[in-house]
C-alpha cells in the first residue's frame, strides 16, 4: 500500500532538521562531514541538503533578470530516475558550474529544496558549493571543479564510486549516446557532446543559430536513389511530386513529354515548345470587360516547383483559350476563377475569398525572342494550344 504523501511531509522534514543538527555537530567538533541524502528523501519543501548526484541534462548559461548569471542542470540518482532540476545563481559565468559531459557526477552542498509546479533544487551563492567530477569509473576521484567554499568529506569518494558503478546500468542513454562527437562523424536523429567555435549567432524571434565549426567536413548529404533515379528515367515522374493534374484545360498534344519551367529556362536553344505543368498565380489584366473585347493579350504568371515565369495569350488566341464561342464577361470570370482557384461565391452576395488554391493545369508555351539581336534577353513566352474547359 502506498503511503500518504501528505503524512510523509513531516516525516521528511523531521529527518532534514534531524540531518542538518548532525551537520551542524560535526562542524563544532571541527569535523568535515556532509550528510548526503537520495533525491527522493531529499524532496522536502524548504529543507537544506547535500546531495551527491548524476547531470543528465545540461542548461544554457544566461542572464537572469537580475544581474546575476543562471545556469540549470537537471540530476538524477538512483532513488529518483525521473531527475530533479538545478538552478545556479552567481555573479559571473567562470563561478557556473560548467560540466564536460552529461553523466558526469555533481557534489551539492547546502542547497534548498523549493517547489514551483513540482520539486527543483535552488543553490544559494552566499552558502552553497558544489563540485564536479568525471562519470568514467577508470579518470581520479578528484574534482575538476569545485566552488570558492567547497570543503570535501572522507566519505566523498564511497559516494562518487558508488554513483559510477551505478551508471553504466542507470544512464545508458548518456554514456553511449552522449559521447564527444566530430562534426565529420554527423548522425541524423543523435544526441552528443561537440567541441566546437561559434563564428555566427543570428537571433530572430527570440530563437538563437548558432554557427559553429569544429575542424572537420560534415558528411555529404545522402538522397535515396529510389525519390532520383526512377523519377529521371520516366519523363511522367519529373512532374511536381505534390501535383495532382485538374482537368480545367485542354491541350492539344497530350502525348508529349513534360518538361519543367527550368528544363525550359535552361534549354539551349531560345526558341522551343513545351507542355509542362504549372500553376496560375496571377493574370493581368483580369477585367472582363477588357478581355471581353479580344483587342489585348492576357499575361499569365506561372509557376512549378522549379520557377515562376510570364507567359502571354495572344489576343488573337484569347477565344480559343476561353473554350471557343463568343466571349462573354460571363464566360471569362467563371473562367479565370477556376485557374485562378477562386472558389465560387455562396450565395448571391459576392464576396472576395481569404484564400485561393489554384489548381496545377497542363499548358502548351512556346519561347520566342523580341530582338533577334538579343535574343536571350528579350526570349517571352506565349500560351497555345491550351483551352479552359467549361
Amino acid at each position: 500500500m502506498e503511503e500518504d504523501s501528505s503524512a510523509m511531509e513531516p516525516n521528511r522534514l523531521r529527518e532534514a532538521e534531524a540531518a542538518a543538527g548532525e551537520l551542524k555537530r560535526l562542524r563544532e567538533a571541527g569535523q568535515s562531514q556532509y550528510m548526503y541524502r537520495s533525491i527522493a528523501d531529499a524532496r522536502v519543501v524548504g529543507g537544506r541538503v547535500c546531495l551527491f548526484a548524476v547531470v543528465s541534462e545540461i542548461g544554457a548559461t544566461v542572464h537572469s533578470r537580475g544581474t546575476d548569471f543562471t545556469v540549470t542542470l537537471r540530476v538524477i540518482d538512483e532513488s529518483y530516475k525521473s531527475g530533479i532540476s538545478v538552478t545556479f545563481f552567481a555573479d559571473s559565468t567562470a563561478l557556473l558550474p560548467c560540466v564536460k559531459s552529461c553523466g558526469d557526477v555533481i557534489s551539492l552542498h547546502n542547497v534548498v529544496i523549493k517547489k514551483y509546479r513540482d520539486f527543483f533544487v535552488q543553490f544559494d551563492k552566499k552558502y552553497s558549493s558544489f563540485a564536479l567530477f568525471e562519470g568514467k569509473t577508470y579518470t581520479e576521484c578528484s574534482p575538476y571543479q569545485t566552488s570558492i567554499r567547497y570543503h570535501d568529506s572522507e566519505h566523498d569518494k564511497d559516494f562518487l564510486n558508488q554513483m559510477r558503478t551505478w551508471l553504466p546500468q542507470g544512464l545508458k542513454d548518456f554514456t553511449s549516446n552522449n559521447s564527444e562527437l566530430y562534426l565529420m562523424n554527423l548522425k541524423s536523429d543523435s544526441t552528443f557532446d561537440l567541441v566546437c567555435k561559434v563564428f555566427h549567432v543570428h537571433v530572430e524571434n527570440n530563437n538563437s543559430i548558432f554557427y559553429v565549426w569544429d575542424g572537420t567536413d560534415t558528411p555529404a548529404a545522402e538522397f535515396p536513389a529510389m525519390m532520383y533515379d526512377s523519377r529521371i528515367a520516366n519523363r511522367v515522374r519529373r512532374r511536381p511530386m505534390a501535383s495532382i493534374p485538374s482537368s480545367v484545360t485542354d491541350v492539344e498534344y497530350e502525348d508529349a513529354g513534360y518538361a519543367s519551367l527550368m528544363k525550359s529556362l535552361t534549354h539551349h536553344d531560345v526558341t522551343h515548345k513545351l507542355r509542362t505543368l504549372v500553376r496560375v498565380v496571377a493574370a493581368h489584366p483580369c477585367e472582363a470587360s477588357l478581355l471581353s473585347t479580344g483587342n489585348c493579350h492576357l499575361r499569365l504568371t506561372l509557376e512549378d516547383p522549379t520557377a515562376r515565369i510570364h507567359a502571354y495569350v495572344h489576343k488573337n488566341d484569347l477565344v480559343g483559350f476561353f473554350g471557343g464561342g463568343f466571349l462573354t464577361a460571363e464566360v471569362i470570370v467563371k473562367k479565370m476563377n477556376m485557374v485562378l482557384g477562386i472558389p465560387e461565391p455562396q450565395g448571391s452576395v459576392e464576396v472576395a475569398p481569404s484564400t485561393r488554391n489554384p489548381p496545377w493545369i497542363w499548358c502548351c508555351l512556346m519561347s520566342y525572342y523580341m530582338d533577334k539581336n538579343d535574343p536571350w534577353v528579350s526570349r517571352k513566352y506565349r500560351i497555345y494550344s491550351t483551352a479552359i474547359r467549361d
